[in-house]
Formats: structure tokens, sequence, C-alpha cells
């Protein structure tokens, strides 16, 4: 695998800092997007034809009831944000917990001591496996095999939420990323996200949930 930085420059070790721009912790794995390659030809298909290839939607329990309803074909990138407090780990617990296939849990900025531990706990819930990768290798490896990634938090390794959606949702992989954010409250890398997330949903404290962004269904907001 190779990296390039923000200014251009290519790498193939990650480097902690760009020596042609300087800039530091700016290199990203170099991401070749599946499904988005130009051919020298092109395809016409019709809209029966196409329509003919979806998924029929998954039929949802638990938390992901609570939160999706009657459901949506998959995969699909959900990214979850909100303050310090608001659950957002906790949820996301669940979701893994209620996840109908194989789930893996990255805690990419608590680890797996105490924190999570306790968090476990409050939440109920720990019917799916964990890690806690260090960099974007070690979080692809250990990510072989399952069919519900969670990322917490896509930040924390610097990924790009290019190198997400190809690596894994385009591969039939659904990812749930935990978000840091902004002083402002906003969601930390908010346009690249926003863009490439299918459903951006704000967690507003004591369970309370908000959809800004939902490709798949419909804007809503409520309690757990």
């Amino acid at each position: 695998m190779s990296y390039v930085c923000s200014c251009g420059a290519e790498c193939e070790q990650h480097l902690a800092y760009c020596p042609n721009c300087m800039r530091v912790g700016s290199y990203q794995p170099k991401v070749v997007v599946r499904n988005r390659t130009v051919s020298k030809g092109y395809t016409i298909v019709s809209g029966k034809e196409l329509l003919s290839r979806a998924r029929a939607p998954e039929t949802f329990t638990g938390v992901w009831a609570d939160l999706f309803g009657d459901g949506f074909a998959l995969p699909a990138f959900i990214v979850m944000y909100g303050m310090q407090g608001t659950m957002k780990s906790v949820t996301s617990f669940r979701l893994a917990h209620d996840w109908g296939g194989k789930a893996i849990y990255h805690s990419v900025e608590m680890g797996l001591g105490p924190t999570t531990q306790s968090l476990l706990q409050f939440a109920e819930s720990w019917d799916f496996d964990l890690s806690a990768p260090v960099n974007w290798e070690q979080l692809r490896a250990a990510s072989v095999g399952y069919s519900l990634v969670v990322i917490d938090s896509l930040q924390h390794l610097r990924l790009s939420a290019e190198a997400i959606r190809s690596e894994f949702v385009n591969a039939g992989v659904t990812v749930i990323g935990v978000s840091q954010i902004n002083k402002d409250g906003t969601t930390k890398g908010g346009t690249s996200y926003g863009h490439e997330a299918d459903i951006v949903v704000e967690m507003t404290g004591g369970g309370g949930y908000r959809f800004h962004k939902h490709r798949l269904g419909d804007l809503k907001e409520g309690k757990l």
C-alpha cells in the first residue's frame, strides 16, 4: 500500500510528517475506489433492469428497529456523532450487539481498558468482537470476515471517508463510524463524511437522536 499527502506527495511508508510540505499527520492511504473506475466504453441499462438488481430491505430487530423502523437495503455507511456523554458509544455497542451477523467494534479511541469495559456493562451489550487497532492496516486486517464494522472514532486514525467506503461498503460490509465533533457541535470532517455517508445521526443526549441525512429512508428524531 502507498500513502499520499494532501499536497500530493506519495510514499510507500506512512510518514509522521510530509517532507515536501512539512504538514504533520497529513498522509492517508492511497485509495483505489472500487466501482468508480473509468472504462474505455460505457454501459446503458434500463431502469427496470437496474431495479431488478436491487436488494430487498433487511428486517431489523432491537436497536436497529428502534432507529431505522422498517429497515433498508444493506450495506450502508452510517455516521453517528454528538457531544460528549450523549451515548454515541453506548448506542454503537447496542447496534453491534443486535446485528444479525458477525460484528466487530474497533475501540480506536478508548482502547480495551476499564472505560470500554464499564460502557459494555452499562449498555448490557457484548455479543460482538472488539479490537483496538493503531493504524489503517491493522483495522483492515482485523475486519476480515465481518459484515458490520464499527469504528470509534473515525478521526482518531485520520481515516478518510473515501477509503472507508471503498474498502468496506463497496465490498458489502456495513460501517458505523462514531465521529468526534467541532466546537460548534458539528461533525469533524463534516463535508467529507457527509458526502460519503448514507446516514448521518446526531445523538442529542439522554438517548435522543436526530437524523440529518438518510439516503435510504425518512429523516426523523426521537428517543431510544
